[in-house]
């Protein structure tokens, strides 16, 4: 069904409301053309060195919103910058993604993509930006599984769940077939994340899908349900207004320990294909954690206001990915960066003495593992197909400049001497061993510089074993 079939929605939340967390953001500006999230703190602005870290401050990478409702669509309006990176153009559409009771509804087709949008055009060597306004635009969300509408459609037993479900009326009471136990309270007998009596979808006698109890919030039969709507990683997302067919409730209590992570574009979710395929939110959903995510695309460069936001934020465990994006800009030699990792480490020990703190070097880049930077996009590049080069020579090694190679082994240093000192609960994860040699064999990196969406997966299941056990627990794995 595409979206210009869809009718308008009954209840309208303009944004900012109470309804509606903005998950994952240290703070929100009120623009003229809506919302706008941000992932660093408003007093780190002034000392940005250019746009290209202001423009990803304002993608909106592991940010979701949160809310509770018993709608079985929503419609998000929102004004969109899709970023182009000269000399290439802009990239596709980005998806948003659906989150129901921890379970990722997959969108039917033309919905979870904003159709309209601008444009930001980058210029990542001299860090400026140019912005192009486009329309605002309206992004259609199912919050029912697309196997169960088509399961009705089919006539496969079953009830109701048709073609007109998704134009304002209705969903019926029972849907046959649904699984029991999907919600992620392990809890008996409680039905709410928070374990308020709200309904869920765990068979204990609330309202459901299964037509087994009471009704909805809007008179229909239905499950007040926990609701995430995971936004483009690498689009900026001014937000204007959610409509829904139900009412709104205020999200449940996050119960998930606080996991906060600083990387570069890998960790920002470059060549994943779509949000909660970037390895960090594949992690965090695998093992229950509450995920902010601080990955900067180019911009992981050891910069003292990050070390001062990791240091003041609220963390239950502490990661930083290091090393390629010193390489990509060959920002320091050596000397410099040694000292800078443990001035950065300093920095955040000031504020979290004892919290698990896991540095992890650089994945497997076989461009610049024994060359050096600064790396760039090659002109010769098709359009839309960018592919990355190197402007360092090996024999440049001699001299102090960093590569992957050199830079895993300085970073090994740095950890063991801290833990040497009594620092024990600081670790070292080797980039190698959650994506190497044999993973660039069967996964190669397209662009020779950010792992495609598989690799993206595979990087994120590896590094939930590393969280699990740093913080001794098996976790609650979210369902794919």
């Amino acid at each position: 069904m595409s979206t210009a079939t869809v009718a308008p929605l009954r209840v309208v939340v303009p944004l900012p409301d109470e309804r509606v967390e903005v998950r994952g953001a240290a703070w929100l500006e009120t623009t003229d053309r809506g919302l706008l999230p941000h992932r660093l703190p408003a007093w780190t602005r002034a000392q940005f060195p250019d746009r290209f870290v202001a423009l990803c401050d304002e993608q909106p990478a592991g940010l979701r919103l949160r809310l509770r409702t018993a709608a079985t669509r929503l419609r998000l309006d929102v004004d969109v910058l899709r970023v182009a990176v000269g000399p290439q153009p802009p990239g596709a559409p980005q998806p948003f993604d659906v989150v129901v009771d921890g379970v990722l509804v997959e969108q039917p087709d033309g919905w979870g993509v904003a159709a309209g949008a601008g444009v930001v055009e980058l210029e990542p060597h001299h860090g400026t930006t140019v912005e192009r306004p486009g329309p605002t635009s309206s992004v259609d969300l199912a919050l029912v599984p697309t196997a169960l509408r088509a399961g009705a459609r089919a006539g496969a037993g079953t009830a109701g769940l048709a073609d007109a479900d998704l134009d304002g009326r209705p969903v019926v009471a029972r849907v046959d077939g649904l699984p029991r136990g999907v919600g992620l309270d392990p809890t008996p007998g409680r039905t709410g994340l928070d374990g308020s009596g709200a309904a869920g979808l765990d068979g204990s006698g609330a309202a459901g899908l299964d037509g087994s109890g009471a009704a909805g919030l809007d008179g229909s039969s239905g499950v007040v349900r926990d609701v995430e709507v995971w936004l483009p990683y690498g689009e900026v997302v001014r937000l204007v207004a959610l409509h829904a067919d139900a009412p709104v409730l205020a999200p449940s209590r996050t119960r998930g320990r606080r996991w906060v992570h600083h990387g570069s574009s890998i960790s920002h979710g470059a060549a994943a294909d779509r949000p909660t395929g970037t390895w960090p939110v594949v992690a965090a959903r695998a093992t229950g954690l509450d995920l902010v995510n601080l990955g900067m695309s180019g911009n992981a460069v050891l910069d003292p206001f990050v070390a001062r936001t990791l240091r003041d934020a609220p963390a239950d465990v502490i990661s930083v990915k290091l090393g390629i994006n010193v390489v990509n800009h060959d920002a320091m030699r050596l000397r410099a960066f040694v000292p800078a990792v443990h001035g950065f480490l300093d920095t955040i020990r000031e504020g979290h003495p004892t919290t698990p703190l896991v540095v992890v070097s650089p994945l497997l880049c076989p461009l610049v593992e024994d060359t050096p930077g600064p790396t760039f996009i090659d002109p010769a590049s098709p359009p839309g197909a960018p592919v990355f080069a190197t402007r360092g020579r090996p024999e440049d090694v001699a001299d102090g400049r960093l590569t992957l190679r050199v830079i895993r082994a300085a970073l090994a240093e740095v950890v063991a001497s801290r833990r040497a000192a009594g620092d024990g609960a600081l670790h070292l994860v080797d980039g190698l061993d959650l994506y190497g040699d044999a993973d660039w064999d069967a996964l190669p990196m397209a662009d020779l510089l950010h792992p495609d969406a598989p690799a993206q997966r595979l990087v994120g299941e590896r590094f939930a074993d590393v969280l699990r056990g740093l913080l001794g627990y098996a976790g609650g794995a979210s369902r794919a």
